[in-house]
């Protein structure tokens, strides 16, 4: 839709929503804490924007989220080492070409139900889990 500026903070009052699919707009700054408010979103589509800064561990707070793409995006740092611990159901991760770097967490072993995942044009270092 070609959305530009800084994603809305208010979307973390919609404490219902499960689907949140922002892909492909020109949002930009860092991603606004009151997501972490977005207990029942099963789904993340937050790619191809100019989102910085490091990955915030509230990412953890999903307990319910099965899909996170946070691709082409100029996040930095690393990853945060406990993002994995709760959210255990997650399936598809998706964090290619975002600049980050450092060791891969060790949670993202909780992740019994990954499926899928892409964490290609990093420099990140490490192992990962094994079906």
């Amino acid at each position: 839709m070609s959305l530009s500026g800084f994603l809305p903070p208010h979307i973390g009052n919609l404490s219902f929503l499960t689907w949140l699919n922002m892909k492909n707009n020109n949002f930009h700054g860092p991603l606004p804490a009151q997501l972490a408010n977005l207990h029942r979103v099963k789904y993340i589509q937050l790619s191809f924007n100019g989102f910085y800064g490091e990955i915030p561990s509230w990412f953890g707070s999903f307990p319910k989220l099965k899909y996170l793409s946070l691709s082409h995006n100029n996040f930095t740092g690393e990853i945060p080492s406990n993002m994995f611990e709760g959210i255990p159901r997650l399936q598809v991760l998706y964090l290619a070409k975002d600049g980050l770097s450092g060791k891969i967490p060790m949670s993202l072993f909780e992740c019994k139900e990954l499926q899928d995942i892409d964490l290609a044009g990093n420099k990140l270092e490490g192992i990962l889990p094994k079906k």
